[in-house]
């Protein structure tokens, strides 16, 4: 009988590599044996999600079973607080943990049921013996999802444990203490570097809390906090005489033996709702067993909430979640790229229908998702300097994505990263090798375990990577920027008018239909490439001579209308803000 192998932990590996059926390519992430791009030595497993439309339907179908839970969850939660808040508050304080875990469960089920689809026999599986599923908050999570083997091993044992597949016989290991300290150790340095991260941001708030105003402006990329400050003042020349009228509210914490004795009940129509229903109360993060008891008597200062803040902390979520309980509004905004273009987004139900009101940068299109989209300039592109070429350089960004996924969307899935890293190869070993000396390499923050830039490594010297400094000041100076990947770095380079060359495979990014218009037109004036070798090509041919190439006017018209839908800038940014405010 062969092995299936869930995951890269080392306690788990089998004896017989070469014979091993491996779930994934996260088995080499983070792999003390092997380099991830060793993985085509060995047989993976096919992925369920190849085709765009399954990725989107599984996203729906998610998003379907979400509404079914919510009202359930919020039932059970205020139980046990003894509250009682609405379906409303719940849904905007669960969301942004419950629609993930529930994507990522769903990812790790149908990985398990496809094998059993699509092989015609029985498969010898590790599985843990006993473990502690819960994490501290959403971060916590996926963190121990992205950076490692064991939750996703938990996870799995889970799944596997309440659908008996019977195509799987098991094999129960005990790894649960030593990879628990290891667990905690990288979630406490992981915690560590986003406090100092946030500790900035947390002080803007803090100051910004002062602010005596029906609108909250919360964490809006670009907008500093002299920004909120003259916004307030044009909204309400005297909003700083006002009295602040602030709410107690109380901390109410269940313990999890309570939550542990409650069953949850939404009517499971499947195999896979079935275990939902089994698995999910235990995995809830401890910050989401307390809740804020607000005094409800008391009218609200805040009528309106302006920002993304529920990515910050569950306090964040809970004033948010109030409001919209107090008939407030919440109106989120967009923090990247992506946001309009791809075909399946899964925060849209977080950030586009939960709050109702989202502010793009550009872009006025219905993304899937029902919401009033208002287009605005972005702050932080607003802010970018413009390009003035000062170095003979080419500034080359990559970027990862977790090898575990995480969310349910059509950005680079784990089982094309592999591909994606050898295309960097086939662009740079397409250069003419004068140029080659040119390229300095900018990879993510973050390789989640590939070893990426060993990879790189064999064409490119380590004294061309570009680890640090700011990517936008590196963009302003080059002379030509090229980025192989959809997300926010070529939207910046573009508004800051750095000659940009853009290529990746549609198959890894894929774009919406109500977007591919724009793209397309990136592409007949030669800035959007589908393959790396002609991106290379077109490089060879420009150079060194690339500003007349990028100010042809065709190139600049068709580059300027795909910034205003999708990185909008303006030097007037302030007073289109300042007319957008004065009407909430």
């Amino acid at each position: 009988m062969r092995e299936l192998v869930l995951t890269g932990h080392k306690e788990t590996w089998p004896t017989n590599e070469k014979q091993a059926l491996f779930l994934g390519a996260h088995c080499f992430c983070y792999n003390d044996k092997y380099d991830f791009f060793e993985q085509d030595k060995f047989q993976l497993a096919p992925s369920p999600w190849e085709k765009s439309q399954d990725m989107l339907d599984s996203t729906l179908y998610i998003d379907e079973l979400y509404n079914r839970i919510i009202p359930k969850m919020a039932s059970i939660m205020n139980s046990l607080h003894r509250l009682a808040y609405s379906e409303k508050f719940w849904n905007a304080y669960m969301i942004l943990w419950l629609h993930h875990w529930l994507g990522i469960v769903y990812d790790r089920y149908r990985r398990l049921e496809y094998i059993g689809e699509n092989f015609k026999e029985r498969f010898e599986v590790k599985i843990l013996d006993q473990y502690d599923p819960t994490v501290r908050d959403f971060w916590g999570f996926i963190s121990r999802i992205t950076e490692g083997h064991y939750h996703n091993l938990l996870l799995m044992t889970d799944i596997i444990n309440h659908a008996r597949f019977d195509f799987l016989d098991c094999t129960k290991v005990s790894i649960f203490q030593n990879v628990r300290a290891i667990s905690q150790e990288k979630s406490f340095k992981s915690g560590i570097r986003e406090i100092l991260l946030s500790t900035k941001e947390n002080v803007k708030n803090y100051l910004n809390s002062f602010f005596t105003s029906s609108v909250f402006l919360g964490k809006i990329y670009g907008l500093s906090l002299t920004d909120k400050m003259y916004l307030q003042f044009v909204r309400d020349p005297v909003f700083l005489l006002k009295k602040k009228v602030d709410i107690p509210a109380k901390m109410i914490k269940i313990a999890r033996e309570d939550l542990n004795r409650v069953r949850l009940d939404f009517g499971a129509k499947n195999k896979f709702e079935k275990i939902v229903q089994e698995i999910l109360l235990k995995h809830i993060p401890d910050m989401l067993l307390s809740v804020y008891k607000y005094n409800t008597k008391i009218d609200p200062n805040i009528k309106i909430w302006v920002g993304m803040d529920v990515y910050l902390s569950e306090k964040e979520c809970s004033d948010i979640a109030f409001i919209l309980e107090s008939g407030g509004r919440w109106i989120s905004t967009q923090h990247g790229g992506v946001y309009g273009q791809s075909i399946s987004f899964p925060v849209g139900k977080l950030e586009y229908e939960t709050s109702g009101e989202f502010i793009t940068w550009g872009w006025g299109h219905k993304h899937i998702y029902n919401a009033n989209y208002l287009a605005l300039p972005s702050p932080m592109l607003s802010k970018l300097k413009k390009h003035a070429e000062k170095e003979d350089s080419i500034i080359f960004v990559g970027t990862e994505t977790g090898t575990y996924l995480y969310r349910l969307n059509n950005y680079l899935e784990p089982g094309q990263i592999i591909d994606y890293m050898k295309s960097k190869m086939i662009f740079l070993k397409h250069l003419r090798k004068d140029i080659l000396k040119k390229v300095k390499y900018r990879p993510y923050f973050n390789d989640y375990g590939t070893k990426e830039l060993e990879f790189i490594k064999q064409i490119l010297p380590e004294n061309q990577f570009l680890t640090t400094g700011s990517l936008s000041n590196f963009f302003s100076r080059t002379r030509l920027a090229v980025i192989d990947h959809q997300t926010t770095s070529f939207l910046e380079a573009l508004a800051m008018n750095t000659p940009t060359i853009i290529y990746w495979d549609p198959a890894h990014f894929r774009v919406c239909e109500a977007a591919s218009p724009y793209f397309d037109k990136l592409r007949s004036v030669g800035i959007l490439y589908d393959r790396p070798e002609t991106a290379a090509k077109k490089i060879n041919d420009i150079w060194p001579d690339v500003l007349v190439w990028w100010n042809n006017p065709d190139l600049q018209r068709a580059k300027n209308d795909f910034c205003f839908q999708f990185a909008r800038s303006s030097t007037k940014w302030r007073n289109e803000w300042a007319q957008f405010v004065r009407k909430l």
